[in-house]
């Protein structure tokens, strides 16, 4: 497992005992993984979302949106998932446009983008918000001391910065029409490699491969063909997933903690919860 995801996992299990501990009646789950237009963690009651937490081990990643370039200037992509037509989004739009020369013809390599902070600021809250996110969870290391922060300080404890670069939209799991074309560049890359399947099958919307040996594939080895990966769960297990073959020119945020290193904001979350659990038993939602 990445560094990150082993800090979810622990961030999930931290927040799950502050609220036992405190009797709170809720369920904590995690969520969309690498996937930044869904929540890392969720807390709710009853099926009812109560609301999500943000899981940023630090340095990190803080959210992006895709633009598009129509040879003189630059607009938002129709196929952003989230809104993005709050203000520190247009004036983010606006200063590359204003610097449209220095942008134009991006590649791979990262262009910063060196407009006022507190836009930069402005959207992340604006993004983690449209989320249903109160609060971000962080840490300096995977294992290290959880310090919750409440969405509105962000900017007090994080130093927020963007980039202008191309970036692949990712991989998603495996859709089952494509189920049986993959079992077979499986079992010849498999067998190239002296390896073999043991069981392949789908479980909900994921595509899990069980090998018939244990073994710990290189990065470099788990590109199966011109659009398969293999995402490791365990060095027999592995995620099938499908590669995009788009390459669009992405705005990217970035969040560094600069806060103290020690445990805090336990105590502002219980809070947060006990007011948002009032709240929707007034409005009939649990």
């Amino acid at each position: 497992m990445k560094k990150w995801e082993i800090f979810e996992q622990n961030a999930a299990g931290y927040i799950r005992e502050v609220c036992k501990d405190n009797n709170l009646g809720v369920t904590v789950t995690q969520g969309g993984g690498a996937n930044s237009n869904e929540a890392d963690i969720i807390i709710s009651k009853d099926g009812n979302v109560v609301f999500t937490v943000e899981s940023k081990l630090s340095p990190s990643q803080g959210g992006q949106f895709v633009i598009v370039n129509s040879g003189s200037s630059y607009t938002f992509s129709p196929g952003n998932k989230l809104d993005c037509s709050y203000q520190s989004a247009q004036d983010i739009i606006g200063y590359l446009n204003t610097n449209y020369g220095k942008f134009n013809n991006v590649v791979q390599s990262a262009i910063n983008i060196e407009c006022l902070s507190s836009t930069l600021i402005s959207w992340v809250i604006n993004h983690y918000k449209a989320k249903e996110s109160k609060f971000v969870i962080t840490s300096t290391k995977p294992d290290g001391n959880m310090i919750l922060i409440p969405i509105d300080s962000l900017g007090i404890y994080f130093e927020v910065t963007a980039c202008l670069r191309r970036k692949k939209s990712g991989s998603a799991h495996l859709p089952k029409m494509e189920f049986g074309r993959a079992e077979r560049e499986l079992k010849d890359y498999l067998k190239r490699i002296g390896n073999g399947v043991r069981e392949f099958k789908m479980e909900g919307n994921k595509a899990v491969l069980t090998l018939k040996n244990p073994v710990d594939l290189a990065k470099s080895q788990c590109y199966l063909g011109p659009d398969l990966f293999l995402s490791k769960q365990s060095s027999t297990r592995y995620y099938i997933k499908k590669r995009s073959g788009t390459n669009n020119e992405t705005v990217v945020f970035s969040l560094r903690y600069t806060g103290e290193d020690r445990e805090q904001g336990k105590e502002l979350l219980v809070v947060e919860i006990r007011n948002r659990l009032s709240e929707m038993d007034q409005i009939g939602r649990i």
